[in-house]
């Protein structure tokens, strides 16, 4: 089962400071209606916290408390609880990190990382990482995640 202790506050930084934070909607890199850090406003998660299209930063500090506890589960299961439960933190905090800026969903496509990640293959992690589009399309966030590998 996911430990309740993780995430640690200094891995919830690290996913803010990727993300930023922006009062007012727009548009990211994938054409999706954003806002604060990163919330998807087409996702049914932040649809059903009904956030709006301006947030302040206190509201947005909330929405993200909840929309990262959701990303620890979705990590979670992507590997399963017994593969999770071995992990060090720092690779629990990458898969939360790619669950929150990708979503499940997506991250699901990615098989052969999630093979690497259960075989315990790091160097196949690394590289599963560098050889996708997510890595392409993410810059320095993408190399951040894999040097923690």
């Amino acid at each position: 089962m996911i430990d309740s202790s993780f995430p640690r506050p200094k891995d919830k930084q690290m996913t803010k400071i990727f993300e930023g934070f922006r009062e007012n909607a727009y548009r990211c890199t994938a054409g999706h209606l954003t806002i604060g850090y990163g919330f998807n406003l087409d996702n049914p998660a932040v649809v059903a916290l009904g956030i709006g299209r301006t947030i302040s930063q206190e509201a947005a500090d909330r929405y993200f408390e909840i929309l990262y506890m959701d990303a620890v589960i979705g990590a979670g299961h992507y590997v399963g609880s017994d593969v999770w439960d071995k992990l060090k933190d720092d690779h629990r905090a990458i898969l939360t990190d790619m669950i929150y800026n990708l979503g499940a969903s997506k991250l699901n496509t990615f098989i052969k990382l999630k093979a690497a990640w259960q075989a315990g293959d790091l160097a196949g992690v690394r590289r599963e990482m560098t050889n996708s589009k997510w890595f392409s399309q993410t810059g320095r966030r993408a190399r951040a995640l894999v040097d923690m590998v």
